[in-house]
């Protein structure tokens, strides 16, 4: 199987992983205790065993230099948190990591709120500092909630969709509870199936799984691609072009606004993994248009999977519109139709939320382990050009002795 390293994942359950380990190193005495009949301790909020505490989520420093400024000048917030989940500071920062530093500018005294939950003792915790600014009114503190941001823009007025956006998730909430964020799937408005229908007689469109099947190859598996387990997607955007970086497999497209399809694409002469995409705006919403993708990448879904269930023809259409709702939650909706191989169009509406705290996506590796490919290579010698193929080697005998 392939081994995909998300530095992201990685970072989120370093409390997790270490808490592991620690159960590991003292379970001996814990087993102990219990053949001297001493029974098992009452339920805990973590796996450590005793005497080890469970980690506790605390907020250790919260600060702004300078505490005082006037208007129009601004201030450094910094915190320091220990074994925080989902933490975000408020208002107008939004998610955050357990230490950091943010510059603020606010137009009136603002008191800024530190915020973590769910954490491993799943308590909620708060801490608030504020910033005076000379010959204001303090902001009101209701007014400091959690209330959607608006959409930011460009200088062209068009919504900035640029970001670092929550892909998503496994089927079964693989990234419940591990400060990851939520990813909302909505019915389609139209009443379209979220998964395409075979016409009849192509029950052979459906993915074959073998033993080597889900992730063992780096490479792309199925469209969209911003769908996946605990993965993020990036948006840059100008303009002319959008482009847009997915953490896995360091997938990337580029969509060009304002342009149309050549005639090679639209004829199926001209494919690729992920297609050849146009864009344009239509009033805040951009519709992305993509054709061209090869027959080497699926669609739909497979027994919840997030690869792809089915094959599909050259004539593969997907039209995707991506809308930010408010400053953090960017929307998704994606048909895409076959009208060679599927009944009808299938559809689905997906609500991203922003990774603030991100400035980019993780560096993603994928070590494609050698034996995916043994049964493509098996009784093949690879041989450099022009020169005979060597004989398969003699197998090794036994030692005799």
């Amino acid at each position: 199987m392939a081994r995909p390293v998300n530095v992201a994942t990685l970072r989120m359950g370093l409390v997790a992983v270490t808490a592991c380990a620690v159960a590991v190193a003292v379970a001996p005495p814990f087993a102990q205790a219990q053949a001297r009949g001493q029974g098992v301790p009452a339920t805990r909020s973590c796996n450590l065993p005793e005497p080890f505490p469970c980690p506790v989520a605390r907020i250790a420093e919260l600060t702004a230099e300078p505490a005082t400024i006037n208007p129009g000048e601004a201030a450094r917030i910094t915190w320091a948190a220990e074994n925080p989940s989902n933490m975000t500071l408020t208002p107008g920062i939004g998610r955050v990591f357990a230490r950091g530093t943010v510059r603020v500018t606010p137009s009136a005294t603002t008191t800024y709120t530190l915020r973590t939950e769910g954490g491993p003792d799943k308590q909620v915790v708060t801490r608030s500092i504020t910033v005076v600014v000379r010959g204001t009114q303090p902001v009101k503190m209701e007014e400091n909630g959690t209330r959607p941001l608006p959409t930011p823009r460009l200088p062209d007025g068009k919504p900035d969709l640029q970001g670092v956006w929550f892909g998503g998730d496994f089927a079964g909430g693989f990234t419940a509870g591990r400060g990851f964020g939520a990813l909302s799937v909505l019915p389609a408005p139209d009443g379209l199936p979220n998964r395409p229908t075979p016409k009849p007689g192509l029950d052979n469109l459906r993915r074959q799984e073998t033993r080597d099947g889900l992730g063992a190859g780096c490479f792309v598996e199925s469209v969209p691609v911003y769908f996946g387990p605990a993965y993020h997607f990036q948006i840059v955007q100008n303009p002319q072009t959008i482009v847009m970086l997915v953490e896995r497999m360091h997938l990337h497209r580029i969509i060009q606004v304002g342009a149309e399809h050549s005639a090679d694409v639209l004829n199926g002469e001209r494919l690729s993994y992920l297609g050849y995409s146009v864009a344009h705006w239509e009033g805040d919403t951009l519709v992305v248009d993509t054709r061209g993708f090869n027959d080497k990448v699926y669609v739909g879904t497979n027994n919840g999977s997030f690869t792809g269930g089915f094959k599909h023809s050259p004539k593969l259409h997907m039209v995707e519109r991506f809308t930010r709702i408010n400053y953090g939650t960017l929307e998704v909706d994606v048909m895409l139709e076959d009208p060679d191989l599927f009944v009808s169009p299938w559809r689905s509406v997906s609500r991203h939320p922003l990774r603030s705290e991100f400035s980019r996506v993780e560096e993603y590796i994928c070590e494609q382990s050698p034996d995916a490919y043994k049964p493509l290579l098996e009784g093949i010698t690879l041989q450099p050009e022009g020169q005979p193929s060597a004989p398969p080697p003699t197998p090794a005998q036994p030692e005799r002795r």
